[in-house]
């Protein structure tokens, strides 16, 4: 009796494993992440949820779905909106199956239930997009700030995003549809990839888009042409300033120097015109400050008649210097420096020691060589302001300046 149970089980043992061998198998696997559903001859015979080494009959066939969450891309799509205005619409849906038996009774495969659901997403995201506007698809209003810059502000109903509020009714229409359907699948996200504007349209649009930005590159450009001509009237402004400012002074300069230089000329020039040392020291007396001349008068070192003539500037040239000498010659030296300062003390010392000769005029030879080269060297400082660097001047052989340039000769006094 042990033998023949023995060889029953044998005979068993060896039908499995050639059923196995050749297709028919008694085993198989159940995976974590997948449902299986065993089906006879088409029909369904259960659903296995729990992973693990299994057993049917040879005549049942398995068939394995994914547990795991499952993506739809839903083909795009256009859809007018409330406004007649179609967008393209690319969506996709996210999903799961939960009852593996009735998602093979009633779809059969992912393939299958890509399509349906898939058509049902579009039929629901149609119906939520024909009642909207386009502002409450995209989720956001466009702002034009001061600058012209254009920002999208989130549009909100009851502090929800528009477009996340739509998205919610489109899940429960697909929830519900399925539902109905019996699919056997969770319906978990439903979402918008992209809403855009058809390709009819999207020239227009961009060209719309480039006129706003050249409007605003106008204003930018307008605004930078006034700040421009603002800083540049401004610098202009200042430069004439500081050019009249320059010239009034320069003028009042001039003035100052041109009246020195009539002064100087006019004793010069004088029929009784002094020597240098006397010039030197006559306008080292007219140059002794109010202090100076306070500090000569405290020592009555000089008469009040010449310290008149100095405070006014009314010195009377040969006049002035003989009173000045004929005061001083009486008084200490130390004291008499100590007053006047070292520059005019110096001067009026170098006067006296050339004795009364100094005070004698000019011989009118000695004036007229002077004033020769005087006038020489105002021509060389015409011919300085007139020429530029690098011209080239011709002399004639026998002109002044010829001569004077060739050699040390005096110039003639004609």
């Amino acid at each position: 009796m042990m033998k023949l149970i023995g060889m029953v089980l044998g005979v068993l043992l060896f039908l499995a494993i050639m059923a196995q061998v050749v297709g028919f198998g008694v085993l198989y696997t159940v995976d974590e992440t997948e449902f299986v559903v065993i089906t006879q001859f088409g029909q369904v015979q259960r659903s296995v949820i729990t992973p693990g080494l299994k057993f049917k009959s040879p005549v049942e066939t398995v068939v394995s779905f994914d547990k795991r969450l499952l993506r739809i891309d839903v083909p795009t799509a256009s859809m007018p909106d409330r406004d007649s205005q179609f967008l393209e619409i690319d969506a996709y849906v996210r999903y799961r199956i939960d009852a593996p038996r009735k998602f093979l009774e009633n779809l059969r495969d992912e393939s299958t239930a890509g399509l349906r659901i898939g058509a049902l997403a579009v039929s629901a995201i149609r119906d939520q997009v024909g009642v909207r506007d386009r502002k409450d698809i995209i989720g956001g209003d466009p702002i034009t700030q001061a600058d012209g810059i254009i920002i999208v502000q989130p549009r909100l109903v009851n502090d929800i995003p528009t477009r996340e509020a739509m998205m919610e009714t489109v899940i429960a229409d697909i929830r519900s549809r399925t539902a109905e359907a019996d699919f056997g699948v969770e319906i978990l996200d439903v979402r918008i990839k992209r809403a855009d504007f058809p390709t009819a349209v999207e020239n227009s649009v961009f060209e719309r888009m480039r006129t706003e930005r050249d409007v605003q590159a106008q204003r930018l450009r307008a605004e930078g042409e006034e700040l421009y001509l603002t800083i540049t009237a401004d610098v202009n402004r200042q430069v004439r300033v500081i050019r009249v400012d320059a010239e009034r002074d320069a003028n009042i300069l001039s003035g100052q120097g041109e009246a020195q230089a009539v002064q100087i000329f006019a004793r010069v020039l004088s029929p009784r015109a002094l020597g240098s040392e006397a010039l030197d020291a006559l306008e080292a007396l007219e140059a002794l400050e109010s202090e100076a001349l306070d500090a000569l008068e405290a020592l009555e070192a000089l008469s009040p008649e010449t310290l008149d003539a100095l405070r006014s500037g009314d010195a009377q040239g040969v006049e002035t210097l003989v009173e000045a000498l004929d005061d001083l010659q009486t008084l200490d030296a130390n004291a008499l420096e100590d007053a006047m300062g070292h520059k005019a003390f110096n001067a009026l010392e170098i006067l006296g020691a050339l004795g009364p000769d100094a005070l004698e005029p000019i011989s009118p030879e000695a004036l007229a060589q002077d004033l020769e080269f005087f006038t020489f060297r105002r021509s060389l400082e015409a011919y300085t302001n007139s020429l530029q660097e690098g011209t080239t001047v011709v002399l004639s052989s026998d002109s002044d300046l010829f001569q004077y340039l060739e050699g040390p000769n005096p110039l003639s006094s004609e």
